[in-house]
């Protein structure tokens, strides 16, 4: 729930409720992690979606 909250600025009631919500069972230096990499996940795929790159198909045999 944190890190999709993080990924939606405009949501500022749901993010001020997930980070409430997380922030609890987590350490601050736990709670940086999620946000960081939440942010670079969206990052990651706001540049990758329009640039239609091709994704390779995976087996998982």
């Amino acid at each position: 729930m944190l890190a999709e909250a993080a990924t939606q600025p405009s949501d500022a009631p749901s993010r001020d409720f997930a980070q409430l919500f997380a922030a609890a069972p987590l350490t601050d230096a736990q709670f940086a992690a999620v946000e960081w990499v939440a942010i670079a996940m969206n990052v990651t795929n706001r540049v990758s979606i329009p640039s239609h790159h091709f994704v390779k198909e995976q087996s998982f045999e």
